[in-house]
């Protein structure tokens, strides 16, 4: 059985305008920023809590930790227990919802300009 090679037009508009949007420079910058910011505090949460708090073991603990918190989510099955911990766990709690408020601002932005346009155009 022969298989269709994958064409766009398989897809529909409305995912493909999504798919356009992701590729803008300021999504790529808000997608970029937030993975170097995640990434760089767990190793700082792993650096001040490995030795003091035992729910850290390695960088996969902190990683966990650091993706629980940006995203606000919180399951508190790790737990900063220094200072530097809980502040690193208010910075990314802050900068969480600041970088999904504007991620998601950012789309629906980029879709209605889009939209506005094509409605234009026709």
């Amino acid at each position: 059985m022969k298989h269709d090679s994958f064409k766009p037009h398989h897809i529909p508009s409305f995912s493909l305008l999504l798919i356009k949007s992701l590729k803008t420079p300021i999504l790529i910058f808000f997608m970029t920023a937030g993975n170097v910011i995640m990434f760089s505090s767990a190793y700082v949460f792993l650096h001040f809590e490995k030795n003091v708090n035992p729910e850290v073991q390695n960088y996969g603990d902190a990683l966990w930790w650091a993706l629980c918190t940006i995203s606000t989510v919180g399951y508190g099955d790790i737990v900063p227990v220094t200072g530097i911990g809980r502040l690193t766990g208010a910075f990314l709690i802050i900068v969480g919802i600041i970088f999904f408020l504007g991620f998601s601002a950012s789309i629906v932005s980029i879709i209605l300009s889009s939209l506005s346009s094509e409605k234009t155009a026709s």
